[in-house]
């Protein structure tokens, strides 16, 4: 007659690797503002890029990160601007892990959202209700998620990069995804080191 622990024991080790790989919590999508992802203090470029920028064409400054806000001033060409912030506003784009990872811990099946791009092809992940470091950068081979066709943004969604500029009279507006001189430690001529 067998061994009764063994062969239970057995079967709840093949009904254990049979299991679903998919966590039993339901994903947590990242936090948004009418399904816009905000990340404050985004900066693009080498180094700081929040410092003094000079205009290479005339801006128009906007009261809030909109399109449609008022405008508050103007800014003409050569004229010096402060930067002091900004946010990048994205769509969360979301993925499926295709295959198990150790590090972060991910399990096969599992759904994980691609938030800001922080440089190289690398880019903040949502994972399990918060954002977690990686060491693959997008489209590389090894890279272990499917992702999704980018969504279709909400209607009226406001996206894109804003920094709020501070003029030299002292007023300050919002300008989404500038072009500026100076815009990063490396940036411009030898007018342009602080």
């Amino acid at each position: 007659m067998p061994n009764k622990p063994i062969a239970l024991t057995l079967i709840v080790v093949v009904f254990a690797a049979m299991a679903p790989t998919v966590p039993a919590k339901p994903a947590q999508m990242p936090p948004t503002e009418n399904g816009v992802y905000v990340v404050k203090g985004v900066c693009f470029g080498e180094g700081s890029c929040y410092r003094n920028w000079r205009a290479s064409q005339t801006v128009q400054l906007r009261a809030m990160p909109n399109p449609a806000s008022p405008i508050v001033a103007t800014v003409k060409p050569k004229d010096w601007v402060e930067a002091v912030g900004g946010q990048l506003r994205l769509i969360p784009l979301r993925g499926v892990v295709s295959k198990a990872v150790a590090s972060p811990p991910m399990a096969k099946g599992e759904v994980v959202y691609m938030l800001e791009p922080l440089g190289e092809g690398f880019y903040s992940l949502w994972h399990r209700g918060k954002t977690v470091e990686h060491d693959w950068a997008a489209g590389d081979p090894g890279e272990p998620i499917v992702w999704d066709k980018s969504p279709t943004p909400p209607k009226g969604a406001i996206l894109g990069w804003w920094v709020q500029l501070k003029t030299k009279n002292g007023k300050t507006g919002w300008i989404q995804d500038p072009q500026f001189e100076c815009m990063g430690q490396l940036a411009g001529d030898a007018n342009c080191r602080d």
